[in-house]
């Protein structure tokens, strides 16, 4: 396989989806992998990323939880992978008070349609644990 060398920044975005409705959307920057694992990381409001997000979900899931990843760099934004799954990395959007698996629970068993209000610019340091850094 061969494939253009994708500089810039990387980003995964957390989706949860219910009945063809995006309830939210969670972009990470990865400033720190190493064998694809996020070492540092922050949760960020990129609305561009979050728009991006939304329209690549709705256009594909009806509902459930998607990771996208990204690069973005002075060329634009490049969508480079989908994954219908929880992702290692998405402890970070826990940290920032989205709570994927809960909130899948809430509306598809408790009949509970919370809203969700990430608490931005959440930073993670993984080191044998995570360490979430608030940045308010």
């Amino acid at each position: 396989m061969v494939m253009e060398y994708l500089d810039g920044n990387e980003y995964s975005v957390d989706v949860y989806i219910h009945d063809g409705k995006v309830i939210t959307a969670v972009p990470r920057k990865r400033t720190g992998v190493s064998s694809g694992i996020v070492l540092d990381g922050t949760v960020v409001h990129n609305k561009m990323l979050i728009e991006a997000a939304e329209k690549i979900t709705e256009a594909i899931a009806e509902s459930g939880f998607l990771n996208l990843q990204f690069f973005i760099n002075d060329h634009g934004c490049k969508l480079t992978d989908v994954n219908a799954r929880f992702c290692g990395s998405q402890v970070m959007s826990l940290g920032a008070n989205v709570n994927f698996p809960y909130l899948f629970l809430q509306y598809n068993l408790l009949g509970e349609y919370v809203s969700v209000n990430p608490r931005w610019n959440t930073r993670m340091i993984r080191y044998r644990e995570n360490l979430f850094v608030y940045d308010d």
